[in-house]
């Protein structure tokens, strides 16, 4: 009985995800018409993808909410929703291919390749650019989910928005312009 009071959401989950994981499969590898043991390698790529980011989700975001698991499911579904927005967009461009004249093998693999070129140099770039959670973000302090420097904080401890080096009693609003002044210490309610 309890499934059953479930089952409509995780019905709606699994569609979601079975269309997430489809439309690239199919711009990517059925398509195309690769060679057989690449359609085969890069369809159990995505059927292990397919089946580890529910797991990993609830692992990770669940009752034992396991950072390794979360970082890695969040990982793979930010790498999947890449991979879904540029097939979106190869399939409009191969429509144009279409209307230019080339013929198919030729035009799916051509949406493939910038699919995926396209998709990787994203991710590669993204992950280097200092999203939270990527390696070294919270040195280089470039976007507003960065760990301000030791010591360098708002009084009362709000580590949110890190004080300016040229006014130390201003803190750094949305867009490094300023404007949130600090606040003095509420006491503690007894």
């Amino acid at each position: 009985m309890r499934l059953l009071r479930y089952a409509p959401r995780l019905l709606q989950v699994l569609a979601i995800l079975a269309l997430l994981f489809l439309l690239p499969w199919w711009t990517l590898l059925a398509s195309p018409t690769w060679p057989t043991p690449v359609l085969a390698a890069g369809t159990a790529v995505f059927v292990l993808a397919f089946l580890g980011c529910p797991r990993l989700m609830f692992l990770g975001h669940g009752p034992r909410q396991l950072d390794a698991a979360s970082r890695a499911g969040d990982t793979l579904l930010g790498v999947t929703w890449v991979l879904f927005s540029w097939s979106v967009i190869g399939n409009i461009a191969r429509l144009a291919l279409l209307l230019a004249g080339t013929p198919n093998p030729t035009r799916a693999r051509i949406v493939a390749v910038a699919v995926l070129v396209i998709a990787l140099a994203l991710v590669v770039y993204g992950r280097d650019r200092g999203t939270p959670g990527s390696p070294g973000a919270h040195r280089r302090g470039g976007h507003p989910g960065a760990r301000p420097r030791p010591g360098r904080t708002a009084p009362g401890g709000d580590r949110r928005y890190p004080l300016r080096p040229d006014r130390p009693d201003e803190l750094v609003g949305k867009g490094g312009r300023g404007g949130e002044r600090a606040q003095p210490e509420m006491p503690a309610r007894r």
